[in-house]
Order: structure tokens, then sequence, then C-alpha cells
């Protein structure tokens, strides 16, 4: 399994697109995760795709353990910005199994393009078996946010 690395160029991509999701012009499923460090507390931000559940939202750490994941952990709280709107959320993260179901899904009906930019983080494939896909899981955390107010 590839581990992210942050480089300059990737830094500089998620502020554009930051910026782009702020300003209201890029569309579908992506929106601005706001968390508290958890040395600083200051605030970091980083643009994800959601997917939308009931009142809230499901986001995948398809990166692996990256900061804002860890941060998401340790603060159990964030903002989100979807569409122009920001709400304030808790968090949760979901339980292994259900993780697993989730990864293996969502990874069997990615695009090739997400394929190759998301593949190299996983050891599982899409014809592995759950268990598999659970120790993925360990890696990979999905969090439902809902809002708080």
């Amino acid at each position: 399994m590839k581990t992210f690395r942050s480089t300059e160029l990737a830094r500089f991509l998620n502020r554009a697109t930051s910026a782009v999701i702020r300003a209201r012009i890029m569309r579908g499923p992506y929106a601005v995760l706001t968390v508290p460090g958890r040395r600083t507390g200051l605030p970091r931000s980083t643009p994800l795709e959601v997917v939308p559940v009931g009142d809230g939202w499901r986001v995948t750490a398809v990166y692996g353990l990256v900061d804002w994941v860890k941060n998401l952990q340790a603060s159990g709280t964030a903002t989100i910005l979807v569409r122009g709107r920001e709400f304030p959320v808790r968090s949760e993260q979901l339980p292994r199994r259900e993780t697993a179901v989730i990864l293996r899904d969502r990874l069997a009906s990615a695009s090739r393009t997400t394929m190759r930019m998301v593949g190299p983080y996983f050891d599982a494939t899409s014809e592995s078996p759950l268990e598999a896909w659970e120790l993925e899981a360990d890696h990979h955390p999905v969090f439902m946010l809902q809002k708080t107010s």
C-alpha cells in the first residue's frame, strides 16, 4: 500500500479547489471540510467529495490516514461548506465492517481516472473478499457528518 505524501503541488491544488468550491463554481458532490488542528487548534481546510446521506454527509479517507482524518478523529467536530452554505457538524467514524462494504462498493464503481488516482493507496481489489476490505478500513476510515444546529 502506497503512503500519501503531500507535495507543494498537492497543497496548491487543494487551495485552488477550495477556492473554486467557496466561489460556487465547481459543481458536483464537493465540499470544503474545516477541522481544528489536533496540535494547534487552528482551522485546517481541505476539499473533499461528499455523499449526502439523510441530513448529513459521508466522507471517505481514500488517501488513508492523512492530516484531515487524524484531526477529525481527534476533534469529532468540524464545519462543512456545501453549495455556498456552511454547517457545523459532528463526526462519527463508521464501524470496520460497514466501512469495508462502503470502500469495496465505492472502488468497484469508480471510473478509470479515479482508480488511477486512488487505486495505489489500496491493497484490496474488487475481487478481494470482504475480510481484505476490513483490513483496508483500518487505513481508510469513513465518517458520517451530522449537522449540529
